[in-house]
């Protein structure tokens, strides 16, 4: 006996999916906004909760670009070292197993990192920032 139907609405098709009993992976991204300088390093992370069966393969993948050249993949936590402005966007975490798809994302915001240096001229002091 199946269970209910659930239709999903994507850019590309419609696809249209009768839920059996089986335990597809649940997969929930660790702050779905957040924010970093540039030349920082920054931890992007999608959890699995325990007790939701057998451990899924998870994978990541750049909305619309590949990866930074310096993203490492470890587990469920994606490390980007030496973030660029250029690596700001959506980054999205995927869960897979044999019963099933869970994904979920991470907006990256990367600020420019502004240097303040400081002269002291007489008695009077000023702040430059570049």
């Amino acid at each position: 006996m199946q269970g209910p139907t659930v239709t999903e609405y994507t850019k590309m098709r419609v696809c249209t999916c009768h839920a059996e009993n089986t335990r597809a992976p649940i997969l929930t991204a660790i702050q779905h906004d957040q924010s970093t300088y540039e030349g920082t390093s920054v931890q992007l992370r999608c959890v699995v909760p325990p007790g939701s069966g057998r451990p899924p393969y998870i994978s990541w993948k750049r909305d619309g670009l590949p990866l930074p050249p310096t993203a490492v993949i470890r587990g469920d936590v994606l490390q980007l070292t030496n973030v660029q402005l250029s690596d700001q966007g959506r980054y999205i975490c995927e869960a897979r197993t044999n019963e099933g798809y869970a994904s979920d994302y991470i907006n990256l915001r990367v600020d420019r990192k502004y240097l303040h240096s400081h002269c002291l001229c007489g008695n009077l002091r000023t702040t430059k920032t570049y």
